[in-house]
């Protein structure tokens, strides 16, 4: 499983109407992802996912050590054919590895 750390918060516009945000946190770049973008997110693993999602840590200190680079394994790279990179090509062949010579 896959665990991002994330922030979530409702506000209240001037009207009162409620807006849900949300986004996901980043850091510098693993040497798997440094050839492809100088951040990644936050991966969360093991017991840092609930340390992550305790609601009664109010203090932000012991959740800094959680905003680190995931390990290299964490993650596999795979080269892909071309299809992946047209939105309206939403189907499980976009996963197919690379054949030689196709794209």
């Amino acid at each position: 499983m896959l665990c991002l750390a994330g922030l979530w918060s409702p506000w209240a516009d001037s009207s009162g109407a409620v807006t849900y945000t949300a986004t996901i946190l980043t850091t510098e770049a693993n040497r798997t992802m440094q050839p492809y973008h100088s951040r990644m997110p936050v991966i969360l693993q093991g017991s840092d996912v609930d340390t992550w999602l305790d609601a009664s840590i109010c203090d932000p200190t012991p959740l800094r050590p959680l905003l680190r680079p995931a390990g290299e394994a964490a993650l596999k790279t795979m080269a892909l054919t071309a299809r992946v990179n047209k939105v309206s090509n939403d189907d499980p062949s976009c996963w197919d590895p690379r054949q030689s010579g196709h794209q």
